[in-house]
C-alpha cells in the first residue's frame, strides 16, 4: 500500500465517465467541441447532449483522457465534472 492509500496501480484500472452539467452560453461552441472530441457523433446528438443537461458524455476513459475532455469542453464555456 503506497502513501495516497492504493494498493498497486489500484487507480491505473480505475476509469472515468465526462458529465457535461451545463454548456454555458456558448452553446454552438460546445457542440462543435463535442463533435470534434467524440468519433462519429452526429450533430443531433451533439445537440442533444449540449441542450439535456447534466449528460454523461463519455464513459470509461483514463483520467489522463477525462481531464483532457474536461479542458477542451470548459475551454468552450461548459460547466463539466468528471466522476
Amino acid at each position: 500500500q503506497t502513501s495516497s492509500g492504493l494498493v498497486n496501480g489500484e487507480e491505473d484500472n480505475k476509469t472515468y465517465d465526462v458529465v457535461l452539467l451545463s454548456s454555458g452560453d456558448k452553446k454552438i461552441s460546445v457542440i462543435r467541441a463535442l463533435r470534434s472530441l467524440s468519433d462519429g457523433i452526429g450533430l443531433f446528438e451533439a445537440k442533444n447532449l449540449a441542450t439535456d443537461t447534466p449528460s454523461t458524455v463519455v464513459h470509461n476513459l483514463t483520467k489522463y483522457a477525462a481531464e483532457g475532455w474536461k479542458q477542451v469542453l470548459e475551454k468552450e464555456g461548459a460547466m463539466v465534472v468528471i466522476v
